[in-house]
């Protein structure tokens, strides 16, 4: 769990959580333990629930907590293992170090758990789990500059860029901070981003390559440079990339994710559901993931009543969003009362995420007299609406316009809209973000089938 901050600077905060995220990345290295991931764990931060709550949540069997202290040059770090299961201490243990030792009280609490739990903490090629060991104050500011990078903020994407030039700078060997400011490129494409997208993607691809020559274990390169190959229309590459990126952090749930995202635009139903299932075992508490995963359920028959529930769980975990793939579940089911029930339960969200739901629950119940969508809503309202409303025309052309990536095409593989993958526009888009590539090297999805030099999806 993300350690308390105990410091009297309250900005001291950061410090905590890398020192909590650090232990959390050794321990993940181990082969012996399947560790919650980072979001998952850390989505308790500030809640005082009972341990064995938590590691149900979790689904895991043990639980580490703690708080840190830090106070100009020192720093206490004070870290307890409990087994969920009795609610009793395996271990507890306070550790008073100069800011300089930090990295020893990271490898001691590691060692220390590993003996509580009897794992042998070895890495990949057999060497100690260890953790890096750099300038302090620069270890500092890589941990600012982290915090900063998950708040996702414009603001803080910015400073986290530049501390991270910072780190790189001063530590051009620390092949971590090659990967984390690669990744910062990626996202920082606000306004006021410290560079234009195109050079920021060859700046993330440039810091990528040299993670790589300085530490190729780390499975981070290959998921920024996975990113890259897909916004290229290369999911080939792309899903290359996640590949690696699996075996190398086989715990870490962001590859599955994002391969399992490839899967569900190019039509591969089982394949995407095992990823997606696998991210959710990872990862239990991101909303997102949820999402990800009922939304792949929804492809050919669908399995709409799971689909539905993980939608409204991903939206009791703080993003109220997910109550539109609930919409999505009920009406490809064809129960329409229950699609207006969730639209209902959407309520005040409805105007703020888009004026079109408004617009759909008037056409549902009646009360727009069928009147047809304005141009204006024809070109603003989301994807959807249009196929809800049985707009093919207008969605084919959004198609078109946006390029297979746009999410909401991926709907267009459920069963309802197989006469529409018909349409020589669909199969245009599919061949221009290069599905084609990976059906060659896999097999065309169900539906889908060889003609000469490309394929067909033929109603079934």
């Amino acid at each position: 769990l993300a350690f308390q901050n105990m410091s009297a600077d309250a900005e001291n905060e950061f410090f905590a959580d890398g020192i909590s995220e650090e232990i959390l990345n050794l321990l993940a290295d181990v082969s012996g333990l399947s560790v919650a991931s980072r979001t998952s764990a850390f989505a308790f931060k500030g809640k005082t629930l009972p341990i064995p709550e938590i590691a149900k949540a979790l689904n895991v069997r043990y639980v580490l907590e703690g708080s840190v202290r830090k106070a100009g040059e020192q720093v206490r770090v004070t870290a307890q293992l409990i087994d969920a299961e009795t609610d009793r201490h395996l271990w507890s243990d306070t550790y008073d170090r100069a800011l300089r030792d930090i990295f020893s009280i990271q490898d001691e609490i590691a060692a220390a758990i590993g003996l509580a739990l009897q794992v042998r903490l070895l890495g990949d090629e057999g060497s100690e789990v260890r953790a890096e060991a750099i300038d302090a104050e620069v270890y500092t500011r890589f941990l600012e500059a982290r915090y900063l990078l998950r708040r996702r903020s414009a603001a803080d994407m910015q400073e986290a860029n530049r501390l991270f030039i910072d780190v790189v700078a001063t530590e051009p060997r620390f092949a971590r901070a090659h990967v984390l400011l690669g990744e910062t490129y990626l996202l920082n494409t606000n306004e006021g981003a410290l560079v234009e997208p195109e050079i920021g993607i060859a700046l993330a691809n440039m810091h990528a390559s040299l993670a790589r020559s300085l530490d190729p274990g780390l499975g981070g390169i290959d998921m920024i440079q996975g990113n890259i190959a897909d916004d290229n229309n290369n999911p080939l590459a792309a899903l290359n990339y996640y590949e690696q990126a699996i075996r190398l952090e086989p715990e870490e749930p962001r590859p599955y994710h994002w391969r399992g995202t490839i899967y569900h635009l190019l039509g591969y139903r089982d394949r995407c559901k095992q990823d997606m299932e696998k991210a959710l075992e990872l990862d239990p508490q991101n909303p997102n993931v949820h999402f990800a995963t009922a939304s792949c359920l929804l492809m050919g028959a669908g399995d709409f009543n799971r689909a539905a529930e993980l939608a409204e769980r991903g939206s009791g975990l703080g993003n109220p969003g997910g109550y539109i793939l609930a919409v999505v579940a009920e009406e490809l089911r064809g129960d329409r009362a229950a699609a207006m029930g969730h639209l209902l339960h959407y309520g005040e969200e409805i105007e703020t995420q888009n004026e079109g739901y408004a617009a759909l629950l008037a056409h549902w119940q009646g009360k727009d007299a069928g009147e047809p969508l304005t141009q204006e809503q024809l070109e603003t309202v989301d994807d959807r609406i249009l196929l809800f409303r049985g707009e093919t025309e207008a969605v084919l052309q959004r198609l078109t316009q946006d390029g297979f990536q746009n999410s909401v095409m991926r709907d267009l593989w459920a069963d309802r809209y197989l006469e529409l993958r018909r349409d020589p526009r669909f199969m245009a888009e599919l061949e221009a973000y290069g599905a084609f590539e990976v059906w060659r090297e896999l097999g065309p999805p169900p539906g889908c089938q060889v003609s000469g030099e490309t394929f067909t999806c033929q109603v079934q």
